[in-house]
């Protein structure tokens, strides 16, 4: 549970070296870890999300997909594919985006 009681706050993109030169592409599972800390009513703070500039989910509200505020939503990617860096945008639907509290990559 601490973990998702701080973290980035209207982080639109973000760029992961992941791999070295030299080294082959790989595939990669990725975890993205939400809070929404500002008791924001559920509608109020949509988002999509891209991985690698392709769009990997749309109309993500964290608060509707908790059912509340304070609470985690973790959301994973299977078989994104890296040829050096994981590059992550978040795109809002107008309003601010939730907390983003941590990014876990690994390696298929």
């Amino acid at each position: 549970p601490w973990l998702f009681t701080s973290g980035a706050r209207g982080l639109t993109r973000c760029e992961l070296p992941l791999l070295g030169e030299g080294d082959e592409p790989a595939a990669y599972t990725v975890k993205l870890y939400f809070a929404d800390l500002d008791n924001t009513p559920a509608g109020q703070r949509m988002f999509d999300i891209k991985l690698q500039g392709t769009l990997a989910a749309t109309g993500v509200d964290v608060t509707e997909q908790t059912q509340g505020s304070h609470r985690a939503l973790v959301l994973k990617f299977e078989n994104v594919p890296v040829t050096r860096s994981l590059q992550l945008e978040l795109l809002p639907h107008g309003g601010s985006l939730p907390t983003l509290a941590a990014i876990e990559a690994q390696r298929q």
